[in-house]
């Protein structure tokens, strides 16, 4: 499954590797955030660098959904090419959330859980 999410150190990890919908990385994130084992608001790493390229109607569609008022993220990391987590750290710092990206999931890691 090129989507799929796990929780790691109290972080809800939603990674996307090789081909993908946007409709996949929604549904595998929703799913992800209602997880039992998952804190609400959750601390959310988001790692795209397993994907060839992102188009601008995906990446808006992953933007609106991660960063959407209605999703309950108090913190969203971005592993990803700069354009991408540009685009998406954008909507989610517009939408009053806590947001950065980073080049390594170490580093995201290391800021969601403060550490």
């Amino acid at each position: 499954m090129p989507v799929f999410h796990k929780v790691e150190g109290g972080a809800l990890i939603v990674t996307v590797d090789g081909d993908f919908t946007a409709n996949e990385v929604v549904r595998v994130g929703n799913a992800g955030l209602g997880a039992e084992d998952v804190i609400s608001p959750a601390f959310l790493l988001l790692d795209l660098t397993g994907t060839a390229s992102i188009g601008d109607d995906r990446l808006q569609t992953i933007a609106d959904f991660f960063a959407g008022p209605a999703t309950p993220v108090a913190k969203l990391a971005v592993v990803a090419g700069k354009d991408v987590a540009t685009a998406i750290v954008g909507a989610a710092t517009a939408s009053g959330m806590e947001s950065d990206s980073f080049k390594r999931k170490a580093d995201a890691m290391d800021w969601l859980l403060g550490v």
